[in-house]
């Protein structure tokens, strides 16, 4: 059984990675993902990182205590059409994704982005002004029902929504 100290602790360890995932670094693999957030932050999109890239980052820091990098980063926005989104990142757009989103390639990285209120599953259920706290309810695997700020508030910490916690479970089972 996982006591919530645990869970508390695996919190504060993705809050972390996330911040170091997306800190700016000219001369690194990381700028494609900086620029492509920096991107998101110009438009004022609210966004958090989703599912498996969390789960990516946070494995590799608990598995081998380095950074992780994930296979392609899945971001959801709310504020934003897929218009807009369409419009804004159009020179990267490699295809739209059955699920509503669009594909984005950048140097070598791959992104999933779309709207929130474009997320299939959200849609599936009739759910008509979803939040990000509903994202986690849409993932199969429990391992992948999370997700995190981007930005957070000045002067708080990042908001993770993972329901019940069974994303941290999970991890650790």
């Amino acid at each position: 059984m996982v006591d919530s100290a645990q869970i508390e602790l695996l919190k504060k360890l993705l809050r972390d990675e996330v911040a170091s995932f997306c800190r700016q670094d000219d001369g690194s693999w990381r700028k494609s993902i900086s620029d492509t957030i920096n991107e998101i932050r110009e438009h004022k999109w609210n966004a958090v990182f989703f599912g498996g890239t969390l789960r990516s980052l946070l494995l590799s820091r608990l598995n081998n205590n380095e950074p992780g990098r994930p296979r392609d980063i899945d971001i959801v926005m709310s504020g934003a059409s897929l218009e807009d989104m369409r419009s804004s990142f159009e020179p990267y757009i490699s295809r739209q994704t059955r699920f509503g989103g669009l594909q984005l390639k950048r140097v070598n990285w791959q992104f999933d982005v779309w709207p929130l209120n474009e997320t299939f599953a959200l849609k599936e259920r009739g759910i008509e002004s979803p939040t990000f706290s509903d994202l986690p309810s849409t993932t199969f695997f429990n391992v992948e029902a999370v997700a995190v700020e981007i930005w957070p508030k000045r002067g708080h910490p990042r908001r993770i929504f993972s329901g019940d916690d069974q994303f941290f479970r999970g991890i650790t089972t």
